[in-house]
């Protein structure tokens, strides 16, 4: 039997009038008897109905902004180029096919196969819902509309100034959680989404493609690309608070259609309705895309966002539970301060032997820098709130830290068959270099003589400069001070294989394995340097049954690892070994119905082991005895069920627990910042039928719901559950053939309910939610 056996298949490729790609488009083929198979264009605009029975089919290409197309073919027709002409300018055209749906997504396998042949949750955030939501928060983004995500701070000062997620009960750590374009990225402070296309989060273990990694899930922000269809876009939002965005899209031809750019630009300030967390952000991304043949593409990318903020060190709770005390309360100072400069650049390359082979590389480098300098409730040596329930002991410090990323990701994807078994396989291999400075400087209440001054929960005292803040630290004795000073490397190589196996067209598997090397080398002053080595193999299996064209029923295996922070060793001084997650799940997908469906409801247990706890033996030190357990029901749900209706949904019950420690106490106690309720519901409904003013003309309303979290491990401190309740209005209008407007009003939190987002575990603090507020948009697109 030959390896590449050959079929009756129809494929081909689906372009522009301007010959770029088409994906996403929707492909069927239908015979004499009536029988339809459909299937979607990939990024590379390719399509593919694998040995259909001999005769001829009637073949029809959808796509929004696109003209239909239809055409006979027979079996065997391979290497198709079919070209969509775009269609009407026009309001109508441009908008009425926006759908919250999404039914591919290449986070889980690298591939750009169909949501229903991935036996794993994962969920898409596309641009519609972004625009219609006014979510220029990532965090913001995924945790009000997908399941089993909640806000979360890991700061060390608690300041709440980054995009910090829980998965599924467990914390994303800023270094193995957040994915740019598939490549790792630094997640510590705040993230721009002017440039973002779309967010896909991969629920579960990630480690068979991604390494390194925490064990409820990865996010990845997927970027703007250029396209051929020169424009411009300009968006300005204002709002309450005093805040107020312009934003830039550009894209377009240079020169010719061989090169391509996109340009996005921000800028922000937030007035904020905390005490002293003012802000403003600058943001810039070119995008240059080089394609000097058919079959070879290049890119190269850069990113620049620089912010200032106030430090926002939130509210404290007294025995366990919130204080009345109003919303902009904080116990920081005028002179808090935060600064976030990040520097990314990348190149990135793909040719296509033919449209079943290619071969793609990715290399990425980040320069990140964050600095604060303020005061914030104490955290080590003395307690946050004394007794008498109101006094607040603060703790001053400096911090500055500079990390340096280098990624590249190279990967062969081919598509061959067996007989009648087809692959669809993938190889690759991963190099990871980073190297941090970190620069602590801390004047601890209970440790510093004197105190800085202690502020009331209820009554704010007259504010504090930034020249008393000076002088306290040249009057304090040297030996005083709790300096901290750290550096860690790491260096990673990973190569990796995945096949995705179709046995039937009703019954696929996905089996893929990872095997990891990664070197630490870690300072400490004033301790003598360690050098840690692991190695580490990462396996996932999953299986796909589908017994109709849109329903699928999935269950899958895999496992994460992720090192320890090196700052934990054992009795003999050595660096501990990664923990490691897995995860079992099952579930079933829907999706189909031409794009008007996309759900899943997902069942789960994920483990995760080898977590570092105190040793009772030998105070002071650690080891690795711990576990911690969740398991949870998720249900996440898109559609657009009539035109114009667009709806997005999800829910989760999540049972996340410590299962072993060496403390009794902690044996059965919830995991922190993790509801074991939430849900979310958007919809929007745009007026298309109508033929009079209200045409284009929509509405929306959306709920938030997350269920009560502790703040720390212990259970103790409480922070409440909440209900939120956002609206929004827009109209789509065009002032010409060549200029579309919209004007929107956004509504948050329209009750004005007073919520909290997160909590930070170490002093029981806690970040309050905005009251009311209202934004106002208008976006002017030229073509």
């Amino acid at each position: 039997m030959p390896i590449f056996a050959q079929n009756s298949a129809i494929s081909g490729k689906i372009t522009d009038q301007n010959g770029s790609v088409v994906s996403g488009a929707t492909v069927k083929v239908k015979n004499s008897s009536g029988s339809v198979k459909t299937t979607v264009s990939n990024s590379s605009g390719e399509f593919e109905f694998s040995n259909p029975a001999s005769g001829d089919y009637q073949l029809t290409v959808e796509k929004a902004g696109f003209e239909d197309f239809s055409q006979t073919v027979s079996s065997g027709q391979q290497d198709l180029v079919l070209t969509l002409k775009v269609g009407s300018v026009g309001a109508v055209v441009q908008v009425e096919n926006e759908t919250y749906t999404a039914e591919e997504a290449n986070t889980a396998t690298k591939l750009n196969v169909p949501l229903k042949d991935i036996p794993q949750s994962i969920q898409v955030v596309n641009q519609n819902i972004l625009r219609d939501r006014a979510a220029f928060s990532f965090s913001e983004a995924v945790t009000q509309n997908i399941s089993g995500i909640t806000r979360h701070t890991t700061d060390l000062t608690g300041s709440g100034a980054g995009d910090f997620l829980r998965f599924r009960g467990f914390a994303g750590s800023y270094n193995n959680s957040y994915l740019r374009d598939g490549l790792k990225q630094v997640n510590y402070g705040a993230n721009e989404t002017a440039d973002v296309e779309r967010i896909e989060v991969l629920k579960g273990a990630a480690s068979v493609l991604y390494g390194r990694s925490e064990p409820g899930g990865v996010v990845n922000l997927v970027s703007k690309q250029p396209v051929s269809d020169n424009f411009i876009s300009f968006d300005f939002t204002g709002g309450q608070f005093n805040f107020y965005r312009p934003q830039v899209d550009a894209g377009g031809k240079v020169f010719s259609d061989k090169l391509l750019y996109r340009l996005n630009f921000a800028y922000q300030y937030d007035g904020n309705f905390r005490e002293d967390a003012d802000g403003k952000r600058v943001f810039v991304a070119p995008v240059l895309l080089w394609k000097p043949t058919e079959k070879l593409q290049i890119s190269f990318d850069a990113e620049y966002l620089r912010e200032r903020r106030g430090m926002d060190v939130g509210q404290l709770l007294v025995n366990g539970r919130v204080p009345d005390v109003p919303v902009e309360r904080s116990y920081g100072e005028p002179f808090n301060r935060s600064f976030q400069q990040n520097k990314n650049g990348g190149i990135r390359g793909r040719h296509d032997f033919n449209s079943n082979w290619s071969i793609q590389s990715a290399y990425r480098t980040q320069f990140f820098d964050y600095a604060l300098f303020g005061v914030f409730p104490a955290l080590y040596f003395a307690p946050a709130v004394e007794a008498d329930g109101r006094t607040v002991n603060r703790d001053l410090a400096s911090i500055d830290f500079t990390e340096r990323w280098h990624y590249s990701d190279s990967n062969i994807t081919g598509r061959f068959s067996t007989g009648r078994i087809k692959h669809n396989i993938l190889s690759g291999f991963e190099y990871g270099y980073t190297n941090g400075i970190y620069n602590h400087e801390f004047y601890l209440a209970g440790f510093v003589f004197p105190a800085f001054p202690t502020t009331d929960i209820f009554t704010r005292g007259a504010p504090l400069s930034y020249e008393f803040a000076q002088n306290y630290i040249r009057s304090t004795l040297e030996i005083s001070r709790f300096p901290y000073r750290f550096g860690n490397r790491l260096k990673t190589n990973g190569v990796y294989v995945q096949d995705l196996i179709e046995f039937t067209p009703k019954f696929k598997v996905l089996i893929g394995g990872r095997y990891d090397i990664f070197k630490q080398r870690f300072y400490e002053e004033p301790n003598p340097i360690q050098l840690g080595n692991d190695k580490k193999f990462s396996p996932r299996v999953g299986f796909v049954y589908q017994p109709l064209e849109y329903l699928s029923f999935y269950a899958s295996y895999g496992n994460s690892f992720s090192p320890q922070f090196p700052n934990q060793r054992t009795l003999d001084n050595r660096l501990f070994k990664p923990s490691v997650g897995e995860q079992f799940e099952s579930g079933v997908k829907l999706n189909g119905f031409r794009g008007k469906l996309s759900g899943s409801l997902a069942f789960y247990n994920l483990t995760f082991t080898n977590l570092v706890v105190s040793d009772p033996n030998n105070p002071g030190t650690s080891i690795q005895t711990g576990e911690q357990r969740s398991r949870g029901i998720e249900l996440d749900i898109s559609a657009n069920p009539v035109r114009g209706l667009n709806l997005i949904g999800s829910y989760s019950a999540i049972q996340a627990t410590v299962t072993k420690d060496t403390n009794a106490l902690l044996v059965g106690r919830f995991l922190p910042n993790t509801a074991r309720h939430n849900g979310n519901f958007w919809a929007t409904y745009r007026f298309i039928e109508s033929n009079n003013f209200w045409r284009n003309f929509g509405i929306g309303a959306g709920l938030q719901a997350v269920g009560k979290r502790f703040t720390n491990l212990a259970n103790f401190g409480v922070v409440p559950g909440f209900s939120r309740v956002d609206a929004t209005a827009f109209y789509d209008f065009s002032a010409n053939e060549k200029t579309q407007m919209r004007f929107a009003v956004n509504l948050q939190n329209l009750a004005n309910k007073r919520y909290y987002e997160s909590a930070f575990g170490f002093n029981d603090t806690v970040y309050p939610g905005s009251p009311f507020r209202a934004l106002f948009s208008l976006k002017i697109t030229r073509r």
